[in-house]
Order: structure tokens, then C-alpha cells, then sequence
């Protein structure tokens, strides 16, 4: 098997926010928010012109930062991803961002999420998997 003609920088966590809402109790039954949003920027000619390139970021919010959640979590993960130029066209090349960019970042975040959550009073947060078909972007 060979490369995916499809290939991405190293992943990095460039923001996370998380705090334990002390107020929290058990019996306020609240729902915790998931929300995902995708970010990609413009598609760009890297300088060999032999190869197109644009970053993709993740942001993952879980909870309220000032609600009735017991937890609050915002993280977002980036990479930048590169392709052989003619191998996409325009549209293939944003789904793929879009669509495979996410999940592959999500996949990333997940075990920080995770981690961060499991050193708290509260058990870990566990993302479950993501349909990023159906998320939002900008």
C-alpha cells in the first residue's frame, strides 16, 4: 500500500479551556452540549506549483462555561494538510478538508479530552465518534 495522496502536518493542540463547575449537582439533570466546528482556510498554490495546501482547525465545546453543567471544555486542534495539485478538484479537495480533516483531528483531541477530564473530580469525558458530515463549518 502506498501514501494517501492526502497528507497533513503534525496535529497540534493550540487552545484548550477547561473548569469543573463547583455548583453542579447531580440532580440538576442537566444535558451536556457537544458542539464541533470546522475551520479551513483558503486552498492555496504552495511555491513549487506542483502542490496545493490549507489549514484545517477543530474546535470541540463541551458543556456551558457558566450554566448547569457539571463541566466546561473548549479545545481546538490544527494541521495543515497538502495534496498534489490536479489530483483534487475544488470541491473534493473542501470535503476532503472538511470532512476527513475533521475526523482526523477529532481523533486527535479526543484522548485530551479525555485526559484532562480524568485528572478532574468528575470521571473522564469520553467524545463519542462524530458524524462530521452533518457539522458545521466556516
Amino acid at each position: 500500500m502506498g501514501n494517501s495522496a492526502f497528507q497533513f502536518t503534525n496535529p497540534e493542540l493550540v487552545s484548550i479551556q477547561f473548569s469543573v463547575n463547583k455548583s453542579y449537582k447531580p440532580e440538576d439533570d442537566s444535558i451536556i452540549k457537544l458542539n464541533i466546528r470546522t475551520e479551513v482556510t483558503e486552498i492555496q498554490d504552495m511555491p513549487d506549483g506542483e502542490e496545493q495546501n490549507a489549514k484545517v482547525s477543530v474546535t470541540v465545546t463541551i458543556g456551558e462555561e457558566k450554566g448547569k453543567t457539571p463541566l466546561f471544555v473548549k479545545a481546538t486542534e490544527e494541521a495543515a494538510f497538502k495534496w498534489k495539485k490536479g489530483d483534487f478538484n475544488e470541491d473534493e479537495a473542501q470535503k476532503m478538508l472538511s470532512q476527513n480533516g475533521a475526523a482526523l483531528l477529532i481523533s486527535y483531541i479526543r484522548p485530551v479530552i479525555a485526559s484532562v477530564t480524568a485528572a478532574s473530580r468528575l470521571p473522564a469525558y469520553n467524545l463519542p465518534f462524530i458524524d462530521v458530515t452533518q457539522q458545521e463549518k466556516e
